[in-house]
């Protein structure tokens, strides 16, 4: 039955109503994350998706994945995207990508704000991974809300992020694998919007098994500097991770001046303010995998992996060691003779060099992190 439009007066919760179905209405939207929430940060390793797609399978063999998790528009923002989702539009965007030189305004969890001049648009939110029947997406709070085309819903609008930003949530009335938003309003002058939640109800999930969700934030080129940011760290933790698993480390060792004590401070102040930002959550980090630099084994690599090992020992982090689960620099080497494993730069990794590292970094994880 529909809950009498005076209950929502009396609670004080947006609503919009478009069918007779029942759904948690009153639910905030960052209250529809499992309690097992981990959030997955690095750089171009987890952009191209291999890596995090085979992460995610792996821990449906532990956890019902309740859905795909973050979405972030790489594609509309110029960039290369993950194979397991598409977002498309109806009209072509302007960017911001959090990197080294620049922060977004509002800052989104994902890191890719779009925007652009007041005009009629959509989005095309594709999943293959699996369907779903909620979507929490990002938007300025000056921008309208969005509505889907031709599916039953209920809207749940501006559960506040971070300054500037808001969440709305979308409950569908049976699960889907694609769907289309538009505008609820004429649009503002300015539209600001960046990515979306794709998760699936617990209740329409008949396994017994712990109830998880997996999202994965990606840049090209990220370091920790990137990161450690309080609008971005801020960011993040509207996300409700439980744990944030940090894979990063690998930009620092290619760059020319690379020393490891500054590296490690860096990290060391990345972790105090994570810690400071995101209270409660569990911190895992990875050491970086082996790399070449213009042909020759970078030894960074390895001093890199040294300094993340040394900030667990001396901060109570827990480490899962890329590094040396692979064979340190002997085991790179092979792997780069054995011509299928790392990508022809030497820094990246072909498809299935992705998949093993994936499957690595799942079982090491379960074993030693949950």
């Amino acid at each position: 039955m529909l809950i009498p439009l005076a209950v929502y007066a009396q609670i004080g919760v947006p609503y919009t109503i478009q069918s007779p179905f029942y759904k948690p209405f009153f639910m905030k939207s960052h209250e529809l994350i499992p309690p097992i929430h981990i959030v997955h940060i690095g750089d171009s390793h987890l952009q191209s998706g291999f890596l995090s797609e085979q992460f995610r399978r792996s821990l449906s063999k532990s956890f019902t994945i309740m859905g795909y998790g973050l979405v972030t528009p790489y594609k509309l923002a110029n960039s290369n995207a993950p194979i397991g989702y598409r977002i498309t539009s109806s009209v072509s965007w302007n960017s911001c990508t959090l990197s080294y030189a620049q922060s977004c305004s509002p800052t989104p969890p994902g890191g890719v704000l779009l925007s652009r001049q007041g005009v009629q648009f959509s989005f095309t939110y594709s999943c293959s991974y699996s369907p779903f029947d909620r979507i929490i997406y990002y938007r300025d709070k000056n921008s309208p809300a969005l509505i889907p085309e031709g599916v039953k819903y209920v809207l749940q609008k501006g559960h506040t992020l971070v300054e500037g930003m808001v969440s709305d949530t979308l409950f569908f009335s049976t699960p889907v694998r694609s769907v289309t938003l538009r505008p609820q309003t004429p649009p503002s002058p300015m539209l600001y919007y960046g990515g979306a939640m794709l998760l699936h109800s617990a209740t329409q999930l008949s396994s017994n098994n712990p109830k998880a969700l997996y999202s994965s934030v990606g840049i090209n080129g990220a370091m920790y500097a990137n990161y450690d940011r309080e609008e971005v760290l801020r960011s993040i933790a509207q996300l409700k991770p439980s744990i944030i698993l940090v894979s990063l480390g690998t930009n620092e060792s290619l760059a020319r001046h690379f020393r490891k004590e500054p590296f490690k401070q860096q990290v060391k102040k990345f972790v105090i303010h994570c810690q400071q930002y995101i209270p409660q959550v569990k911190l895992v980090l990875t050491t970086p995998m082996p790399n070449f630099r213009h042909g020759p084994f970078n030894k960074n690599s390895a001093y890199a992996a040294e300094a993340i090992r040394e900030v667990g020992t001396e901060m109570g982090i827990s480490i899962l060691d890329l590094y040396e689960l692979v064979g340190a620099e002997s085991g790179a080497k092979k792997l780069r003779k054995q011509g299928n494993y790392y990508y022809k730069d030497g820094i990246h990794f072909t498809q299935q060099g992705y998949i093993q590292q994936g499957k690595l970094l799942a079982t090491a994880f379960l074993e030693n992190c949950y």
